[in-house]
């Protein structure tokens, strides 16, 4: 029995010992993915002026999309070239991604829905709120956007069998396992960006 104590005891000390080690480069990845965005904060500050929750919402979803990496940085190029591929700049695709985002939000205010319906539109589009609309909410959630993902966008952009492939993001494991619909945008979104606003605000408390 004590050597099966003493077993259990080493098993349990080496499995915490693999949790330790993947937060610790879990966390160390994050810090230094939060880094790089933070390179962008002039540019954000730019169109934001006073404005510090604008602009670290703004830095979230940078993080969110690129993590500061390409020239894409806020994928702004579908918005308003209504195709990937065609930004150039970082600067320019934070300036196309503010104004999507300011229209989303003005959007959002316009039918009456919450801030992050807003920011799940950044990913879905427009009419994502007309849908919420259309559906009696006032803002949106998980089920919402899961149900848009998958019985409207995705069939409209060609998945008319509600097709899913793996998403390996901590916040989509914590939900649902870890996958998407193909074609569905990420009805996921607003989840990722609240947790990137978290250590967006929690590295500038630090810095």
């Amino acid at each position: 029995m004590k050597r099966l104590f003493r077993w259990l005891r080493r098993l349990l000390a080496l499995v915490l010992f693999i949790c330790l080690g993947v937060f610790s480069y879990y966390a160390y990845q994050t810090y230094q993915h939060v880094k790089q965005v933070e390179t962008y904060r002039h540019e954000v500050a730019a169109l934001y002026p006073q404005d510090k929750k604008a602009q670290q919402l703004a830095l979230a979803i940078i993080l969110t999309e690129s993590k500061g990496r390409g020239t894409d940085v806020m994928q702004s190029s579908e918005s308003l070239y209504g195709t990937t591929g065609q930004i150039n700049s970082p600067e320019e695709s934070i300036q196309q991604g503010v104004a999507h985002l300011t229209a989303m939000q003005t959007q959002a205010q316009d039918l009456g829905l919450d801030e992050w319906s807003a920011i799940q539109a950044y990913n879905f589009g427009g009419e994502y709120l007309n849908f919420l609309k259309e559906q009696g909410a006032t803002k949106t959630n998980v089920s919402l956007a899961e149900k848009y993902s998958k019985e409207v966008l995705s069939p409209l952009l060609g998945n008319t069998t509600q097709a899913q492939y793996r998403y390996l993001q901590i916040s989509a494991i914590l939900k649902n396992g870890g996958y998407l619909y193909q074609n569905g945008g990420n009805f996921l979104y607003v989840e990722i960006v609240k947790l990137n606003l978290k250590w967006i605000q929690l590295y500038e408390s630090f810095h």
